[in-house]
């Protein structure tokens, strides 16, 4: 195989900024890197945020999985040379991903118009938990509360026991796997495949931005028209099977 496609070196060339932080957005920008991007992970001072503040510690197997094929540099974005720092980066770079609240990349000053202020090629990707406008914008999404309020912890479990959250961050996971296809595949003027083998000028265009709601599955659709519990409907009537526990001869 050209070693110009395979997977390890398609975004080679592609120099991405990661403002992430915990888990679904340095999971998208892993993906971007094991693809062969040029990653720098901005990290926050110590004195700002201790060392496993939010997620686990940098020394841990969990953090260095996220983050692995990464450079690092340490900015304060909230002082005025830490902003200016970030935006000469922004000059030669082709995507910043952050997973701020929405409003705090406003008062930082590193939203979209003053990015491309920068670089008008950039690309901006932002993953939020309620999106980037709305009544719930403002506030801190986490995978439980996504799988709590999507309904997902309403079928997990066992009938009589209350709700239980998926073992592993599902909802991070997803929104963080779905975040680096969108950047590659989305638009092909924006895409950073395009971008890489074809040689595609941004220019002054500009992808749709907005807020995309995913279909509901049939039972969160339930709970919205009805109010009932999607516990009180067996698996005959939904039409799905669910797994239940089972015993077995030996415990």
């Amino acid at each position: 195989m050209d070693k110009d496609f395979m997977a390890s070196t398609v975004l080679s060339g592609i120099r991405v900024l990661d403002l992430t932080r915990v888990r679904s957005g340095p999971t998208a920008v892993r993906q971007l890197a094991d693809w062969g991007a040029d990653v720098i992970k901005i990290e926050i001072p110590v004195n700002l945020e201790a060392d496993g503040a939010l997620g686990a510690s940098r020394d841990s197997p969990d953090f260095q999985n996220l983050h692995r094929n990464k450079r690092s540099l340490t900015l304060n974005l909230k002082d005025e040379e830490g902003i200016s720092v970030f935006k000469k980066l922004v000059q030669n770079s082709d995507v910043v991903v952050e997973n701020y609240r929405p409003d705090v990349k406003e008062r930082l000053g590193i939203d979209y118009e003053s990015l491309k202020a920068c670089n008008p090629r950039i690309i901006l990707a932002s993953i939020s938990g309620f999106g980037q406008d709305g009544p719930y914008s403002k506030r801190p999404g986490f995978d439980q509360i996504a799988q709590g309020m999507g309904g997902l912890m309403s079928i997990t479990g066992e009938p009589g026991r209350g709700p239980m959250r998926v073992g592993i961050p599902i909802a991070d996971l997803t929104a963080g796997g779905n975040g680096s296809i969108r950047l590659c595949f989305r638009h092909r003027c924006s895409c950073l495949i395009f971008r890489r083998l074809a040689g595609c000028v941004l220019g002054k265009y500009r992808d749709r931005q907005g807020t995309i709601i995913p279909p509901a599955s049939p039972r969160v659709s339930l709970k919205l028209l009805t109010g009932r519990s999607t516990w009180q409907w067996q698996e005959k009537r939904s039409g799905v099977v669910l797994l239940k526990p089972s015993v077995r001869k030996n415990g």
